[in-house]
Order: structure tokens, then C-alpha cells, then sequence
């Protein structure tokens, strides 16, 4: 299982929603620990902590806690987490052993208040198929058009999903070096381009070609989700007129512990030989 690259910025949505609700003075957030951890088989385990801080009505900054001594619990077990830097605690993946349908939970104290999660890892993702493994792109020697596309069928993607599970499609470049399709189109943007959609309860996905930011091998993930993870990615942000409190499964804090599960299909993307 390769490490699970940070698809939810949920510390952002826990800034937004702490401003907001400075805003309205007649709603004061008890908590501002803030917990980012994704857990999968065979990874080592990355814990984020964060603390909100506010200075005044529209300046909220952030603080890692760098002292927490967290435990993992798992399989009857307890483990330390031990810090590495910035806010980030990392228990070697060598030990414990984390699989599919394992409990795993964390317990640490911060300012006299215990802060505690647990998740379920989901199982890996059953019956994953592409209609294809390689795809040509169009002759942009003329400029990108997306006219080009025309004619051209998406990559349709399905799996098994009687229980109706949440699951997400994640494209990733296997080599960042490898030239990007649309280089214009990434003036002031980061150079690891990524593209995922949406959460959702289905056993099918089409992915356009246009999806695509890489020429080259591309991993084509297909991550089994846990409840809590669809119910952050969804979250908007608020407003001062409609404070809602972010989804969260921390006791006495926010963000998310959560399990994950994938399963992997490379994708051949070429060029066109016009």
C-alpha cells in the first residue's frame, strides 16, 4: 500500500469555522486541538496535531503540539507514537501489524483534557477493473482545445460495492518528473498535480481524459472510505449567519482518525504521434 497522499485539508476547515464563530459573539468553541490522521494496512501510522489559536476577531493562527505522548491501541496492544517533528507523531509501520477489519484508536492529553478517536480499517476494495490501460492523448500542437476530446470515451471504472460503502477514484502521477499535458494551465499552481472526485456511495466511475495532468504511468486509486472521512470532504466551511460545527470524530477535539483501504490500476497515458 503506498502512503496515502492528504486529500482533506481539514485543518483549513477548522480555521474557517473558529474565525466565523469569533465572529458571532454569542458562540465561543470550547475545543481547538486539532487531529489529522489517516490510517491504512501496512503504512506506518502519521498523527498531526494542531492547536487553534485566536488573537483577535479576524487573525487565527496555528500551533503544533510537539509534547503529546498519544497511544495507539490495537489488537489488545498499546503503543507510543513517538514525535518526529512539527506537530508530527510516526509509529513505524514494521509494528503493529494495521489490516483490513482491525479497531484502532488513539488517546493522548492535552491541558488536562483527554483527546480520543478510533476507526475501523474498511476492507480492500473488491473487483477493480478499467475498460482500458492505455490511452492516447489528442495532437495539441495547435493549442489546447477541449473540442479535441470529442469522440473520445472515458475510462469507465467499477468494483463491487453491495453494502453501498463510500469510495473515491485518485489519480496520481507514478513519475512527477514526466512532462505535464497542459503546462499552461499550471502557471502558479503547485507541480504535483492530483485529481480526485468526489466521495460517494457508487461502483462506478467514468474518468475523462481530461482528468489527466501527466503523460506517462499513472496510478488510478480506488479508495474504500470510511464514514467519517465522506462527511469532512463534504463539509463547505460556514458563515457567521449559519455557524455549524465541522464533522469530526475526536472527542474533545476536531478533525479526523480515520481507516483506509485502496486497491491500484496503472494507466498508460501517450502522446499523440501526429
Amino acid at each position: 500500500m503506498r502512503k496515502f497522499f492528504t486529500i482533506i485539508l481539514s485543518l483549513t476547515f477548522i480555521i474557517m469555522y473558529l474565525t466565523n464563530c469569533e465572529k458571532d459573539n454569542n458562540y465561543i468553541p470550547t475545543r481547538s486541538v486539532v487531529v489529522e490522521s489517516y490510517v491504512t494496512p501496512g503504512d506506518s501510522v502519521s498523527i498531526q496535531v494542531f492547536q487553534i489559536l485566536q488573537y483577535t476577531s479576524t487573525d487565527t493562527v496555528t500551533k503544533t503540539i510537539d509534547n503529546c505522548i498519544i497511544q495507539l491501541f490495537h489488537n489488545n496492544k498499546i503503543y507510543q507514537v513517538p514525535f518526529v517533528d512539527s506537530g508530527l507523531y510516526i509509529l513505524k509501520g514494521i509494528n503493529p501489524k494495521i489490516q483490513a477489519g482491525d479497531s484502532v484508536s488513539i488517546r493522548f492529553e492535552v491541558n488536562n483534557e483527554i483527546i480520543s478517536a478510533s476507526t475501523t480499517i474498511p476492507q480492500k476494495p473488491t473487483n477493480y477493473t478499467s475498460t482500458t490501460t492505455s490511452i492516447t492523448m489528442p495532437d495539441f500542437s495547435a493549442g489546447f482545445n477541449r473540442e479535441l476530446f470529442r469522440g473520445q470515451e472515458p475510462i469507465e471504472l467499477s468494483w463491487n460495492n453491495d453494502d453501498e460503502s463510500y469510495y473515491m477514484v485518485v489519480v496520481k502521477p507514478i513519475d512527477t518528473t514526466n512532462n505535464l499535458i497542459y503546462s499552461a494551465d499550471t502557471i502558479g499552481r503547485p507541480r504535483i498535480r492530483v485529481f480526485r472526485n468526489e466521495p460517494s456511495i457508487s461502483s462506478y466511475y467514468r474518468l475523462e481524459i481530461f482528468n489527466f495532468s501527466y503523460y506517462g504511468y499513472q496510478n488510478v486509486i480506488l479508495y474504500h472510505l470510511n464514514p467519517e472521512y465522506a462527511a469532512l470532504y463534504k463539509f463547505s466551511g460556514n458563515t457567521s449567519l449559519n455557524i455549524k460545527e465541522p464533522p469530526t470524530n475526536i472527542n474533545n477535539g476536531f478533525g479526523i482518525f480515520t481507516g483506509l483501504n485502496a486497491d491500484t490500476i496503472t494507466v498508460n497515458v501517450k502522446k499523440s504521434s501526429k
